[in-house]
């Protein structure tokens, strides 16, 4: 099956794509949107053991810029986040790149983590927030 045809498989393939959008946060940032390959279950291990080959050897490592070097892919490697449509105070468009994913303000770059690696996505197809507002409400209800 494909997901043509409403079958939506788990399997990310080459060429695989999507859309995203990082909400408006007024005061904050505009709204967003994205372009991305979903990060794999490979590519989040090769993260984590980035790390920590980078913790052993005293060396301090930014779990951002692991991230962003994934996202904005690096020496002819192609990274996840393809495209995005955010620009600078003038207006101008900003290439994706791993300074300029470093220099995002962190609850953004957590809104494309969250969209691109699908930590915020749960089985049942409710996001972590609206897990914990659910489980919070249940747990107040109880209580009374």
């Amino acid at each position: 099956m494909s997901e043509t045809n409403g079958y939506l498989s788990p399997f990310i393939h080459d060429g695989l794509d999507r859309v995203g959008e990082v909400p408006e946060s007024p005061g904050r940032w505009s709204a967003c949107k994205f372009r991305y390959r979903p990060l794999s279950a490979d590519e989040e291990s090769v993260i984590h053991s980035k790390l920590r080959i980078a913790e052993r050897s005293g060396q301090p490592a930014s779990m951002a810029r692991l991230y962003a070097e994934a996202f904005a892919g690096q020496a002819g490697i192609k990274g996840n986040l393809l495209d995005w449509d955010v620009k600078d105070a003038n207006g101008h468009k900003i290439n994706v790149s791993v300074d300029t994913l470093c220099r995002l303000h962190p609850g953004f770059f957590d809104a494309l983590l969250v969209t691109i690696s699908g930590a915020g996505v749960l089985p049942s197809n409710e996001t972590e927030r609206e897990a914990e507002a659910k489980n919070s409400a249940a747990a107040s209800g109880q209580s009374s």
